[in-house]
């Protein structure tokens, strides 16, 4: 791997930066804003959830489209075009008094920053790294592990020394000055020609179109079966997240001690990711799809039965790695299904159901918890969820054997 590293240490910097700015479009990082708008703003949980979730379901129907976009513009256009929308998205949170201009950003944010620089990083991994897209995925979702270790405890302290809406302009200045300049040095050297050759790819055909969703929903309904079950941990994970302040509270401690959590769940995404990102090159995505809902589902069973700061802090150890797991072998299993010549597009459509299911996430969340239930039996409901989702995924596999 650091031979790897040292080889293409252009292309690691670049997707490095790429996936750490991500996190500005992130639940774990937008939630820690959430208690001061609701409070400045006199809003009730559900009225914010609703403008946050409403602006994340927006963004979803512009993603199949903007991974399309991917394909076809170069590395630095792309990165410059979805840095400007993110630094705008900060500034109308920033300036943000009503509920429309909160879903506005909230819709800028979650569509540019959350899903299309990320898609970014993996679409370009995808289709230049092949037979090493493993390792180098996993090298580069360091930057996000980066960024969920580090940034809710900066932006926290921001808030801490400044106030919400000082801190998006900073948090977008600080995207600017380091993206704009990095883009101009290092994107314009990376093709998007295969550089290693894909030792794993499925005999599934290529497409030779661009898929569409009537493609997903009547010949390629694997594809789809596999989409239903990726989006089961965003949709877990946004929930947590975002009502972070409700769990914390409902455990008896401290919004420091969520903070800190986000080290742990920072730690072992980097060995999460480390390790599958070589089982990934080692066995193909393909055969290690049925490890995504195990782990999660170890993670969401200790975070509901745990009460204790210790196991707190080991449940969110667990939901990192199972997030290391996912990214590696996820952003791998598209390339390997269908080849790479249309992979911004096939990503994009996979990450519009991600985008809608963490849309829905906040405001189940938030209802079942305005219903007086408690977070443990939302954890249960989960550990459901995870049952259909594994069916979801036996399914698409079973239908992809068949097809080869």
């Amino acid at each position: 791997m650091i031979e790897l590293l040292k080889k293409h240490k252009d292309i690691f910097l670049f997707s490095f930066l790429i996936m750490f700015f991500s996190g500005f479009g992130q639940s774990f990082l937008l939630g820690q804003y959430f208690f001061h708008i609701k409070r400045d703003l006199h809003l009730s949980g559900t009225d914010l959830s609703i403008a946050y979730s409403l602006g994340t379901l927006a963004a979803s129907f512009n993603l199949s489209t903007i991974g399309s976009i991917i394909d076809r513009w170069s590395w630095k256009k792309s990165t410059l075009t979805t840095i400007s929308f993110i630094f705008l998205g900060h500034l109308i949170l920033s300036q943000a008094h009503t509920l429309f201009f909160l879903f506005l950003g909230f819709y800028v944010l979650r569509c540019f920053g959350q899903m299309t620089l990320s898609s970014i990083a993996a679409t370009l991994i995808g289709k230049v790294f092949g037979g090493h897209r493993g390792k180098f995925n996993t090298m580069a979702y360091y930057g996000r592990s980066l960024a969920e270790g580090i940034l809710p405890s900066i932006v926290a302290f921001l808030i801490s020394i400044t106030m919400w809406r000082t801190s998006f302009i900073l948090s977008g200045l600080f995207l600017l000055v380091i993206m704009i300049p990095t883009t101009f040095l290092l994107a314009d050297r990376i093709g998007k020609s295969p550089i290693y050759e894909d030792k794993n790819r499925l005999n599934n055909p290529s497409p030779t179109k661009k898929m569409s969703w009537k493609d997903i929903l009547s010949n390629e309904k694997k594809a789809f079966f596999m989409m239903l079950g990726f989006m089961t941990l965003p949709f877990i994970l946004t929930g947590i997240f975002i009502q972070q302040g409700d769990l914390i509270e409902s455990r008896g401690f401290e919004m420091k001690d969520a903070a800190l959590g986000f080290i742990f769940f920072s730690c072992l995404q980097i060995i999460g990711n480390t390790i599958f990102g070589y089982l990934v090159d080692k066995f193909g995505a393909f055969n290690l799809v049925f490890f995504l809902p195990l782990f999660l589902f170890i993670a969401v069973f200790l975070l509901m039965m745990g009460n204790s700061l210790q196991l707190f802090y080991l449940a969110f150890g667990g939901l990192g790695f199972s997030v290391g797991v996912q990214s590696s072998i996820v952003n791998a299993f598209w390339a390997e299904a269908y080849g790479t010549r249309y992979l911004g597009r096939i990503k994009g459509m996979d990450s519009t159901m991600v985008v809608l299911s963490t849309s829905l996430a906040p405001l189940v969340f938030s209802f079942l918890l305005d219903q007086g239930l408690s977070f443990n039996f939302v954890m249960g409901m989960c550990l459901g969820l995870l049952g259909f989702s594994s069916l979801a995924l036996f399914w698409g596999i079973r239908l992809f054997r068949l097809s080869n």
